[in-house]
């Protein structure tokens, strides 16, 4: 049995090992939820410093609801609204990745949505970069 201690939601990601989280946010025009500056401790002590820049958007803050479907269908509009930002992001050395948390349970995205992504290149996957070595983490994007 998985114990779910959070309700289910979609995040953005963007890391650059150089630049601030701040040229993220003005490129898309939306404040993150949080950001790590490279050096920074991690909240899993073994993993050691992180090693570049973060920017999340998680979107919990912007659909009330705890259906995954619904929060991919956001994920989905807003990238679709700001990819030419993100195109211009990544251009600068941006990388970003995709994620849903604490699982993916896809029974309850729709493959439309699933598709879209990962053909933007931004394959959704479950947790965050830092949990895993990066020998296990397949979700960084360029």
């Amino acid at each position: 049995m998985v114990r779910v201690i959070h309700p289910p939601s979609a995040q953005l990601r963007a890391y650059h090992d150089a630049a601030t989280p701040d040229e993220v946010t003005e490129g898309l025009g939306v404040p993150p939820d949080r950001t790590v500056l490279a050096g920074a401790r991690s909240h899993i002590e073994e993993l050691g410093p992180i090693p570049s820049n973060g920017w999340f958007l998680k979107i919990t803050g912007f659909v009330a609801t705890d259906d995954l479907g619904s929060h991919v269908r956001w994920l989905v509009d807003f990238v679709r609204a700001r990819l030419p930002a993100i195109d211009e992001l990544r251009s600068v050395g941006w990388e970003f990745s995709a994620g849903t948390f604490p699982y993916l349970d896809e029974s309850g995205v729709p493959v439309e949505d699933t598709r879209f992504l990962k053909d933007v290149g931004l394959e959704l996957n479950a947790g965050l970069k830092e949990q895993w070595p990066a020998s296990e983490f397949n979700a960084r994007t360029t």
